[in-house]
């Protein structure tokens, strides 16, 4: 029999065992729970109200089968039970605890006057974001409200909020400790539950924040914590959340595989683009302006290129948004909410922060692979990628793994040589010149550093397109030792 972990030691000699004195390992633990009283096959399975019911109906998902976490979780948390989950990300945690968090409202007959039932704490604005919407979607035929709070928006408007009555609350920690120190009128008394989700992101700082929201909010609630990993920070944080109770079986543990959850590649509508480096720039600038009723996020590969194609667009009359990682986290959670509440639009970014990718609704056009392709199966967005003529054995390689490859027709777009026009601009801007010499050294430096030498090579591009696809007319020199 396998030993158990630290952390499952820990949890239950603190919380009690749910179980009998004997050993049982955590995947014993977790197949009893899925295979016994809550295994759970579709959400129709589920005792839930009709609000809800119609809700999920009207996204599709009322007939969808239930995932392990979903049929693992959901039942005891509607039960009232504490909750520690264990499962990785994008097997559907964001559900297992929303659905039980509004259930549980509409059970209590919740309403503004009430004040706040249920509190979600987030590690970062871009997750609340994504949390509060699927929660605002599941609660559209209900008569209950829901709120977001977070750093880097105004904490006049989130108070004035806060005291009209916010049943559902979204926050990250630090603004949830703020408006609890600070705004008068704010109706916490009312807490049935807590809930804190990818607990493992939360850094050292935001558990001291946590701890203190603990100590301010009502003893007597429901609590649920949802991490992707276990640790010894999560142990600290789950011992000090989860209190002995008098009943032990209202402690309820829940590990499941760390496998990576399997994506269904054929799902996933893959578009590409051959286009020749010097025409790049005009294709995009088409393709956008075509687009413009939709919503389009283009990833760059530096930050420098993503503040130099936001100056061209905007010199070209095309309206887009940016972010980048010099902003700072104010500015780009701005601009991040700005781009969500938006039903048209252009956001770019770069590389090292598309991980907000995966948190924006009802994107149309992403120009990029990466990261966004598993989080693509459950939406209409629509990646497409630019590649040059010497890049095209990677296509090969995403056909080897399972990926559905569609050729983008670009021959109907009406493409104007704009390279004189934008060289020129570019020349006699001394700020726009330099930024476009940064942009095409990062890019190059980000080409060179890249692992598929046989598809990525810097030996094989045409330096002199290159540059003019940066609105440059003579390559800069770049240091790649």
């Amino acid at each position: 029999m396998k030993k158990r972990s630290r952390w499952t030691e820990e949890y239950h000699n603190h919380c009690g065992d749910a179980k009998t004195k004997k050993e049982k390992t955590v995947s014993e633990e977790t197949e009893a729970m899925s295979l016994g009283k809550y295994k759970k096959e579709v959400f129709s399975d589920l005792p839930l109200c009709p609000e809800t019911f119609k809700a999920l109906h009207e996204n599709h998902m009322a007939s969808l089968a239930i995932t392990q976490i979903q049929s693992s979780a959901i039942p005891p948390l509607l039960e009232g039970k504490d909750v520690m989950a264990v499962a990785r990300t994008s097997t559907g945690n964001t559900l297992a605890f929303l659905i039980p968090a509004v259930e549980m409202l509409c059970k209590q007959r919740f309403s503004p006057k009430n004040g706040t039932g249920v509190i979600i704490l987030c590690p970062t604005g871009e997750l609340a974001i994504k949390v509060h919407t699927d929660a605002k979607a599941l609660l559209k035929y209900h008569t209950l409200t829901s709120g977001l709070i977070m750093n880097g928006t105004g904490w006049r408007r989130e108070a004035e909020a806060l005291v009209k009555g916010v049943n559902l609350l979204v926050s990250t920690p630090s603004r949830l400790l703020f408006h609890l120190k600070n705004t008068k009128g704010f109706l916490y008394k009312n807490l049935k539950c807590v809930i804190i989700h990818e607990a493992d992101q939360i850094g050292i700082d935001l558990r001291k924040e946590i701890k203190h929201i603990f100590e301010l909010l009502p003893k007597k609630r429901q609590n649920a914590l949802f991490c992707g990993t276990p640790s010894k920070e999560m142990d600290e944080l789950a011992l000090f959340l989860f209190k002995k109770k008098k009943d032990n079986e209202h402690n309820i543990l829940i590990t499941l595989s760390a496998e990576k959850p399997k994506v269904n590649l054929e799902t996933v509508r893959q578009c590409y683009c051959i286009i020749p480096s010097k025409r790049r720039l005009f294709t995009l600038c088409a393709f956008l302006k075509r687009n413009l009723s939709k919503k389009s996020l283009v990833v760059f590969s530096s930050s420098n290129s993503v503040r130099l194609h936001s100056e061209i667009l905007r010199y070209l009359q095309i309206d887009c948004l940016h972010i980048d990682s010099k902003m700072t986290q104010q500015k780009q959670t701005s601009t991040f909410i700005d781009f969500c509440k938006a039903d048209k639009g252009i956001l770019l970014c770069a590389n090292d922060i598309i991980d907000c990718a995966s948190h924006l609704p009802s994107v149309d056009y992403i120009y990029t692979l990466g990261q966004v392709v598993a989080s693509q199966e459950d939406r209409k967005a629509h990646p497409i990628l630019f590649l040059m003529l010497e890049e095209s054995k990677f296509l090969q390689l995403l056909g080897d793994v399972g990926i559905t490859l569609e050729e983008y027709q670009c021959d109907g777009m009406k493409l104007l040589d704009l390279s004189s026009r934008l060289e020129k601009a570019v020349g006699e801007n001394y700020y726009l010149n330099r930024l476009a010499r940064d942009a095409y050294r990062s890019y190059i430096s980000a080409y060179s550093s890249k692992l598929s030498k046989d598809v990525f090579n810097t030996e094989n591009l045409n330096f002199q397109s290159v540059a003019a696809s940066f609105c440059i007319p003579c390559p800069p020199k770049v240091d790649l030792s």
